[in-house]
């Protein structure tokens, strides 16, 4: 679960950056990073927090 929240984490500051302004057009805004990687990021980390709730854990409590 920690992996998974830093994986999230990551990936939403990943997506972070200058905008586009009226005055100012900023091509970073389309970034394979801010386009692709960081949404990509964010859901494997979300789909690991899916896992790390429904797969049950291997130590027996008595």
């Amino acid at each position: 679960m920690g992996i998974a929240a830093l994986m999230i984490i990551v990936g939403f500051m990943m997506t972070w950056g200058e905008p586009s302004t009226p005055d100012h057009f900023n091509p970073d805004v389309f970034s394979d990073r801010r386009v692709v990687y960081g949404p990509n990021i964010c859901f494997f980390g979300y789909i690991l927090v899916i896992v790390g709730i429904l797969v049950p854990n291997k130590k027996k409590n008595n």
